[in-house]
């Protein structure tokens, strides 16, 4: 009983954390004069305190240091540097076009810099920043499972054809379940706890995904997503949640990252069970060369 009382307690923090400025908001008439007169900074000026260390803002709010403390453990916060980490998440999935387009037209014209050498710079950094035991945990996942299913949509579909192809030449039973028709409605009703999905969800979420999410967590299939959003709202579905947030780039640089992951997840899932990918990658060969796909070599 007790662990099943700290699971739902962990998936409720996951939950209420996942906006922390509604959470503050949520509690504010509940809270003493001084932790409203700090919850009101912090509301109109959130992105400043997501920079502040708690010396400016006890100096800024005009409270003491203990109450910061204290006020950041009454929202579920391990101490203030959790409750900036959540302010600097809520921050960045706010950023939309119009603060891209006010960043570009904010650079300086002597040191002019593009999006693209801004993310090449930050991607080795960005990639380093992403938990090696998740992309482990995805491997595991795919190579024990009966079949691997994949959904992407929109900008995410980019990302299909390829896991598709590349996973599938190490790995048996590689579906592409994206379009959520009916035909592969009938196919998802076959699948289940034995199976996991691939799940792609960038830049929102089409109806299709969300669909699909909502199906596969009734089929019991297990989920591996990978989202650009640190607030992606069907976290708590996935058995593994990736994310590839990179701020102040267009698509150029999460997209790069979303590869570079998936690509990973594949040679661990390779070293992981050699043998069955040495069996595909010969079955892949021999199918190639029977039906002469490729030009002989010397030609």
């Amino acid at each position: 009983t007790q662990g099943v009382s700290s699971a739902a307690s962990d998936v409720y923090k996951r939950q209420a954390m996942k906006h922390i400025l509604r959470t503050i908001q949520g509690k504010a008439d509940q809270m003493s004069p001084t932790y409203q007169q700090l919850a009101r900074y912090i509301l109109a000026h959130s992105a400043s305190v997501a920079e502040m260390d708690i010396s400016t803002l006890t100096a800024a709010a005009g409270v003491s240091t203990a109450t910061v403390t204290r006020f950041a453990g009454s929202l579920g916060c391990s101490g203030y540097l959790e409750l900036r980490q959540q302010l600097k998440k809520v921050i960045f999935n706010n950023y939309t076009s119009l603060d891209e387009i006010h960043g570009v037209l904010s650079r300086d014209a002597a040191h002019p810099i593009t999006d693209v050498e801004d993310a090449l710079r930050g991607l080795p950094g960005r990639f380093q920043l992403i938990d090696k035991g998740l992309i482990r945990r995805a491997a595991e996942m795919i190579c024990g499972s009966r079949r691997t299913l994949i959904v992407g949509n929109q900008i995410s579909a980019m990302f299909v054809p390829y896991t598709q192809y590349l996973l599938g030449k190490y790995r048996d039973n590689v579906m592409d379940v994206s379009d959520m028709s009916f035909e592969t409605d009938k196919q998802l009703s076959a699948c289940g706890a034995e199976d996991c999905a691939l799940v792609f969800a960038l830049q929102r979420y089409p109806n299709a995904t969300i669909k699909a999410i909502h199906r596969l967590h009734a089929c019991r299939v297990l989920m591996i997503i990978i989202s650009d959003s640190d607030l992606f709202p069907f976290e708590d579905l996935a058995e593994v949640m990736i994310h590839v947030s990179f701020k102040n780039s267009l698509a150029f640089a999460p997209v790069m990252l979303v590869y570079s992951v998936i690509y990973d997840i594949i040679l661990n899932a390779v070293a992981l069970d050699p043998g069955t990918a040495e069996e595909n990658v010969r079955k892949f060969d021999e199918y190639v060369a029977l039906n002469r796909i490729y030009y002989e070599k010397g030609r």
